[in-house]
């Protein structure tokens, strides 16, 4: 998961953000990750991924997110960004039903609670000790 910069709402045309997760899914697999499914909002996307055995997360994140920068600003946004981190977390196989209807519910979902709120939860759902959780202001 990762947003754009600050946070701006970029992908509120909801036919350009189905396009910008088609060419995430398509990148995604070129650069060796299967891409199971892409969804988001318009200021954050979700990705469910089978990670490589042979390429490095961090530099799959950098060159999905430098070859999406450029295909969206090419088309039509020229001040477009992602934010500068990420938050990836595994899951298991018996998983895969309740995380595709998660990412495809995502507009419903945020209509419930915020990115922040939510981002929280899964960290801790995962471990992360509270006072170890800073989620601060996009760069």
């Amino acid at each position: 998961m990762f947003a754009t910069k600050r946070r701006k709402p970029f992908l509120q045309d909801v036919e350009f953000r189905s396009s910008v997760h088609a060419y995430l899914s398509g990148t995604s697999t070129a650069l060796g990750y299967k891409a199971h499914i892409v969804g988001g909002v318009e200021d954050h996307v979700h990705l469910l991924l089978m990670q490589s055995r042979s390429v490095d997360l961090a530099y799959f994140v950098q060159e999905l997110k430098k070859a999406s920068t450029k295909h969206i600003r090419s088309n039509g946004i020229p001040q477009f960004s992602w934010q500068g981190g990420y938050a990836s977390f595994s899951f298991s196989r018996a998983d895969l039903p309740n995380l595709f209807q998660y990412v495809e519910g995502q507009v419903e979902h945020y209509k419930h609670v915020t990115f922040h709120e939510e981002l929280r939860q899964l960290l801790l759902e995962a471990g992360v000790p509270e006072e170890e959780i800073f989620i601060g202001a996009d760069d």
